[in-house]
């Protein structure tokens, strides 16, 4: 107990019941498992009747008339809410639950909408109702997970309860579900598909993060804003839905600031709350919900394209999302070619618009063709010409395939940080190298620390062993010089402070490297493609190969304190991530809580209480998580690497090495 081990995690009696086999499962033997089943009754539920009402609650607008002088999140907030306590326990759900707990999320998901602006300027038969068509189930997600919090708060009750519409709550572990309408399965069978693995896709752990932070109903209806609206845009990418999502969230970011500056208690740890809620949001979409997952970090950003079954084109069958628009193989086999093609008709060749692009009564125009195709959102981009063709294992690994996972004896480069452990463990122990006013918070002693650009910084044309070396010398030592301006940290034992050097030092030094770069562009970089390394030298990506396009994006309109922020929040949240479950994690969660509330306090000051807090804090933390995504990325490519034995290099302490891509 006194070295941390914990009781959580031990497992006793996992599953009282053995897994079915596959066999037994689908009620057959494995020499038949692919034959086609034979034809069986399948439900039709008619939802036109809801679809009808929705859009006359769209055309007509909010039902309820509020205040003007309330902004447009509280109205959507007043819109949806109702009191739990009038609500029974529902002992079975059946068809008929499901088609009343649609029918309450879908209507008052069309009523929430109707109190943003931005979206009633939008045309109802199409984006209105297309928008709301995809982001229902996820706004009904998000929002009974809500009421789920205030209904277990208000009956003092820890057991799994999930309040579902405002007429039902349901006991998960003694609630019968009914699903003989959906499957031919037992529901115990086809709750994995259902739900992921666990019921509502663990909803106790969101219940209990917004139980602990006691969020209001305006907090929640901002939280379920931005998963509601990015899931739209990440589902219509390519069409006239980009942009859309944005420019909703940018109002309620400033209706959210505007919140929590009037409120009385002003003083609460802003930045903190809503750095926990859109934790949450990530959680559900990496985590929890598989659909929002899979879209979310689809990178060649596929279309869930089921729920539409014809070609935009010709109105063909669809086959799938090719070039930005659902379509059939032949119109996305024609748009190619068109791309591709020499020469183009410009004009019909019949002397008017066509329609008919099924080629069935006549040849269609290519001309008329091709401009439809342009019109319901193809482009470009992902057109692939001249594409190398993929090479075998066996040119790249050098060995024939039978003797590809082998170990070959080759030479291996040894590099000692023996050197660098203790310099690095010396600047710890003898504390901060300058004295700095011990009025400042630990975020601006933090911030002064910062390095700033050189002035007259050299190019480097050549980057060998000893350059790298030396750079990481340089990275190792400056955030071990920028950690001991942390209280906190020189609170912990040595051993930990230097375990917590060596997990961050790489992504110290990466974001520093964008944020002196980006302080060059101030002095005449902005048209060309350097990235500052260290003190004083800088490489010419052009000239070296390097891609790092994804960090021109990056909007540097940001103060000192809060380029500091990003980089502590970011270095703290990753070594948290790298010790889970453990004591490290949880010193990393209370020295994120100790800088959010520097950062609020730097908000509240004048010079910053008429900025934009939600949007601001919001950018930073998306940038960082973007950070993350690449760092995970670029973990499975090391794996890969290590895995073929591509590097030939050891490290006396491979941990300080982990997530570099050497290791």
């Amino acid at each position: 107990m006194k070295v941390g081990m914990k009781s959580q995690s031990l497992q006793i009696q996992q599953r009282f019941n053995i897994n079915k086999s596959f066999e037994i499962f689908v009620g057959r033997p494995n020499l038949i498992l692919f034959t086609t089943n034979s034809i069986k009754k399948r439900n039709y539920i008619d939802v036109k009747n809801l679809v009808s009402e929705a859009y006359g609650i769209l055309k007509i607008g909010a039902p309820t008339p509020f205040s003007k002088n309330l902004s447009q999140l509280e109205k959507m907030a007043l819109e949806i809410s109702y009191s739990t306590g009038k609500c029974t326990k529902l002992e079975v759900i059946s068809q008929n639950s499901f088609s009343k707990v649609w029918q309450f999320y879908f209507f008052s998901a069309a009523k929430w909408l109707t109190h943003l602006e931005e979206f009633t300027v939008l045309p109802i038969a199409v984006q209105q109702m297309q928008f709301l068509q995809s982001i229902w189930h996820v706004f009904g997600r998000i929002y009974k997970t809500g009421k789920s919090a205030e209904l277990r708060k208000k009956q003092a009750n820890d057991s799994k309860i999930l309040n579902i519409s405002d007429q039902y709550y349901l006991e998960m572990e003694k609630t019968e579900f009914d699903m003989s309408w959906l499957s031919p399965y037992p529901f115990d069978q086809v709750k994995l598909f259902l739900f992921g693995g666990e019921v509502d896709c663990n909803a106790d752990e969101l219940v209990g993060a917004i139980l602990k932070l006691d969020l209001s109903q305006i907090e929640i209806c901002y939280m379920t804003a931005p998963l509601c609206f990015q899931y739209a845009e990440t589902r219509f990418a390519g069409t006239n839905f980009s942009g859309i999502g944005d420019r909703l969230l940018a109002v309620l970011d400033n209706d959210l600031h505007q919140y929590y500056m009037t409120r009385p208690d002003r003083n609460r740890n802003y930045a903190w709350r809503l750095a926990q809620m859109l934790k949450m949001n990530q959680s559900i979409q990496t985590k929890h919900c598989t659909l929002i997952t899979y879209l979310f970090h689809s990178q060649t950003k596929i279309v869930y394209w089921k729920m539409q079954k014809f070609c935009e084109v010709c109105g063909a069958s669809a086959h799938g999302y090719h070039f930005g628009a659902i379509s059939c193989r032949a119109c996305a086999a024609f748009f190619k070619r068109a791309l591709l093609a020499k020469q183009q008709r410009k004009s019909c060749k019949y002397g008017e618009g066509c329609t008919d692009f099924s080629g069935i009564s006549s040849p269609s125009c290519k001309s008329c063709r091709l401009e439809k195709c342009l019109k319901v959102g193809m482009n470009d981009s992902n057109l692939q010409s001249n594409r190398k063709p993929i090479q075998a294992v066996e040119l790249y690994a050098g060995p024939r395939n039978l003797r590809t996972s082998g170990s070959p004896t080759k030479q291996r480069t040894y590099i000692d940080v023996k050197h660098l452990i203790y310099q690095g463990l010396k600047i710890l122990n003898m504390g901060s190298p300058c004295t700095l006013n011990q009025e400042l918070t630990q975020l601006q002693k933090l911030s002064l620390c910062s390095l700033k650009p050189p002035e007259n910084p050299k190019q480097l044309h050549f980057i060998g062993k000893n350059t790298t070396v030396g750079m990481w010398e340089l990275d190792f030592l400056s955030a071990a010089k920028w950690l001991t301006h942390f209280d906190e940290l020189k609170k912990l034992p040595p051993g930990i402070q230097m375990q917590f050097l060596q997990t961050i030092w790489h992504l110290w030094a990466l974001i520093n490297k964008l944020i002196r770069t980006a302080g060059q562009w101030e002095n005449g970089w902005q048209d060309s493609k350097r990235l500052q390394l260290c003190d004083d030298s800088y490489i010419d990506m052009d000239n070296a190969k390097v891609d790092v396009s994804w960090a021109t994006h990056f909007s540097f309109d940001f103060s000192e304190v809060e380029l500091t922020f990003m980089v502590s929040q970011l270095c703290f949240q990753y070594a948290a991530s790298r010790f889970t479950e453990t004591e490290f994690s949880e010193v990393c969660e209370k020295f994120q809580e100790i800088l959010a509330n520097d950062l609020h306090q730097h908000y509240a000051s004048n010079s910053m209480s008429d900025k934009n807090y939600a949007g601001r804090l919001s950018q930073i933390l998306k940038i960082n998580q973007e950070i993350l995504k690449d760092i995970r990325s670029l973990r499975e490519k090391t794996l890969i690497a290590n895995t073929f034995d591509l590097f030939k290099v050891d490290f006396s302490h491979p941990e300080m090495f982990v997530d570099t891509g050497y290791k």
